[in-house]
């Protein structure tokens, strides 16, 4: 693992996301993955734990935030986006390090970013709703402008209640309640409260896993925000992405070519 960070072997997979109500390509997520000598591409299930255990996270975290800025800086500028917005996770581990936010501030200070677009995903509702050093660290980050998303939001550890803080600018539906959303009317009731509450909170929502049209359709009925899953585009390489920029730009939708 340590040898993988020396050898350049991670990479940055980006997953559009879209306005639901427009199709509009508005934002990216960035996700790690890893080009194993020997294994191929290896999502972050089977080494984000190694990561955190021998406390690598910190520094792979501190190479994806660079990385990240660097590329979405790159973006705005070639195509003349500068409201292209960009997703990144962080860990607990991550959160507990007294480096984050000055990480955060230099890759923004030295892309000439405007921190608005930067948005980061915690997965743990617990952080928000104690004074510890984790929320501490996010107070920090919201000093900085950046956003802040609860992710995986609708399961056990991230709830209604990890909403009451002043700290969350958005959160994203878990993509549990959406895979059976078409059936599953308990579920569509959980979506539905869900947006309506954030909706009275200010908060913007954003819904994974979208795999179907009648799970778009449904989250346009409900006044969702933003979408992503396969039914729009599966993550690539950053160099695809210009390509589907370049086309938007041009006005050919990416909803409307990742459609059957």
């Amino acid at each position: 693992m340590r040898h993988a960070l020396v050898r350049n072997e991670f990479v940055l997979h980006y997953q559009p996301r879209i306005d639901v109500g427009s199709g509009r390509l508005i934002g990216l997520e960035a996700l790690l993955r890893w080009q194993h000598p020997r294994f191929g591409l290896l999502p972050p299930a089977r080494f984000l734990s190694i990561l955190e255990s021998s406390g690598l996270i910190h520094s792979a975290g501190e190479w994806v935030i660079n990385t990240a800025c660097q590329q979405l800086a790159s973006w705005q500028q070639k195509f003349e986006l500068p409201d292209l917005s960009l997703a990144i996770n962080l860990s607990q581990q991550q959160l507990k390090h007294g480096r984050l936010v000055e990480t955060v501030a230099k890759a923004i200070a030295n892309n000439a970013l405007d921190s608005g677009c930067l948005e980061f995903e915690i997965g743990d509702g617990e952080i928000v709703r104690q004074r510890s050093a984790e929320l501490e660290t996010l107070h920090g980050l919201r000093k900085l402008g950046v956003r802040l998303s609860l992710d995986h939001f609708g399961t056990r550890d991230v709830s209604f209640s990890s909403l009451d803080t002043g700290v969350i600018d958005s959160f994203v539906l878990d993509q549990s309640l959406i895979q059976d959303v078409e059936v599953n009317g308990s579920h569509q009731r959980i979506i539905r409260a869900a947006i309506a509450m954030a909706r009275g909170l200010d908060i913007e929502v954003a819904a994974e896993g979208v795999e179907t049209i009648p799970q778009l359709e449904f989250l346009r009925s409900c006044n969702c925000d933003l979408a992503q899953g396969f039914l729009i585009s599966r993550p690539m390489q950053a160099d695809k992405v210009s390509r589907i920029l370049r086309s938007e730009i041009a006005g050919t939708r990416l909803l409307s070519r990742s459609a059957p």
